[in-house]
């Protein structure tokens, strides 16, 4: 959860805090729980203040999610410590509000902007490292990076997604392969309950500890830190990119590495983009498959190895490039442009030409890239199960909603697509 956002203010602070009319509740609970106010006021930022947007803007990175018609909060609060977060949990719930992500909500909400919980702390000596919920992939990067050339967590490519979300929905990354989902590498968390208790791995319990990390984390509290297992990697790697059309026989290779991968050295890592492109100068459209490959060792390893298991993707030393183990950062692409719009319509109905051979029965998705087009019905089991079983599966998803009505049964967390609660157990379904 990357942010609390309430709706309130007291009229004795108007002087500090421009008003959202009908939330003083709120404000006034915090005022009450907080040692010194004046310094939480300013951690505040309400609707009618000039700025809100820009702090709600800044943490929204996909712009299909900053629309004029988007839910958004009225009022953000930023705190900066953990007990600062306790009080704007305990003020929600006994004012009636909902602590919500960045999504659509049709009552008041609140949402707690960890912008100022960012700090990571790295233990070489141990391979560990401790990232509050606010950082950034790319900043727990750079920060590790500074610290030594032969340790790394392995995450995800893109460098402004939250350590906090991402690793809630499992995580994964370039050495998937080798060492697994990034919650595969938690070892330990700081996170707080639905009764503002804050939990480690030992007190919450190996179930509970079990759904955070990949179940979603916000269906169950508030992630505040994450304590991750750094693993070894080489002071060099060697990366690179093989691009081919159709064509160029690109259908055949990507045949090919389908039933290469699985068996071949797990120090390979290979993902696949595809673009559309124009065949040379004409208008005829084709598709573009690039291979961009990451091995965990030098070019004169990589190539034999290629020659022997994958010869058709060719790669050769002039297209090799032996880097330290840093991520390539890129920019989320405008969703209102209408080359972004054509693109999301050719990307679902591409997706229901692949559908017959993909997986099935039911077809799966990654929680991490969320769909409400899925549904997001939760009124009883088979309702969410047409999306919480293409997400987790069914005995997973069961096992998930058994441990969320344990935690937090009168579902106070809660999201369009958020571990559900029923009236009747599993059992009596």
């Amino acid at each position: 959860m990357d942010a609390l956002c309430i709706s309130g203010s007291p009229q004795s602070l108007v002087s500090n805090l421009e008003v959202t009319p009908g939330s003083e509740d709120f404000i006034s609970c915090l005022r009450w729980h907080s040692d010194n106010f004046t310094s939480i006021s300013q951690l505040i930022f309400t609707s009618t203040n000039s700025s809100f947007l820009p702090v709600w803007q800044a943490g929204v990175n996909n712009a299909r999610f900053n629309q004029p018609d988007t839910p958004k909060p009225s009022v953000i609060v930023t705190p900066v410590n953990e007990s600062q977060v306790r009080n704007a949990l305990l003020c929600t719930k006994k004012h009636g509000y909902e602590i919500r992500i960045r999504s659509g909500a049709d009552v008041p909400f609140v949402m707690i902007d960890f912008i100022n919980m960012r700090s990571i702390d790295v233990d070489v000596v141990n391979s560990t490292v401790w990232v509050q919920a606010g950082a950034a992939l790319g900043e727990v990067y750079y920060t590790i990076s500074q610290k030594t050339d032969t340790l790394y967590f392995p995450a995800g490519l893109c460098p402004t997604v939250g350590i906090g979300g991402y690793l809630g929905g499992g995580g994964y990354g370039n050495l998937l392969r080798k060492y697994g989902l990034g919650a595969d590498n938690v070892v330990d968390v700081r996170f707080m309950d639905v009764n503002g208790d804050i939990l480690d791995r030992s007190s919450m319990g190996e179930e509970l500890f079990w759904a955070i990390r990949g179940g979603g984390a916000s269906s169950f509290g508030i992630v505040l830190a994450w304590k991750l297992r750094l693993v070894p990697v080489p002071e060099l790697v060697t990366v690179f990119v093989v691009n081919k059309t159709l064509e160029e026989g690109a259908t055949e290779i990507f045949h090919k590495f389908q039933t290469v991968m699985p068996n071949i050295d797990r120090n390979l890592h290979i993902r696949i983009q595809w673009f559309g492109e124009n065949v040379g100068n004409t208008t005829k459209k084709t598709i573009k498959m690039a291979f961009e490959g990451i091995y965990q060792g030098t070019s004169d390893t990589l190539i034999p190895l290629l020659e022997e298991n994958f010869p058709e993707l060719n790669v050769t030393q002039e297209i090799c490039e032996e880097v330290k183990m840093m991520v390539n950062f890129g920019d989320q692409p405008s969703y209102t442009t209408p080359t972004s719009l054509a693109r999301r319509d050719w990307l679902q109905r591409f997706e229901a030409f692949l559908e017959p051979y993909v997986s099935s029965n039911p077809r799966e998705a990654y929680f991490n890239y969320i769909d409400l087009d899925l549904g997001v019905g939760s009124d009883n089991y088979e309702e969410a199960s047409v999306w919480g079983e293409r997400y987790w599966k069914s005995d997973n998803f069961k096992k998930l909603i058994r441990i969320k009505a344990r935690v937090d049964p009168d579902n106070f967390f809660r999201h369009p697509q958020s571990i559900p609660i029923f009236s009747t157990s599993l059992s009596d379904m």
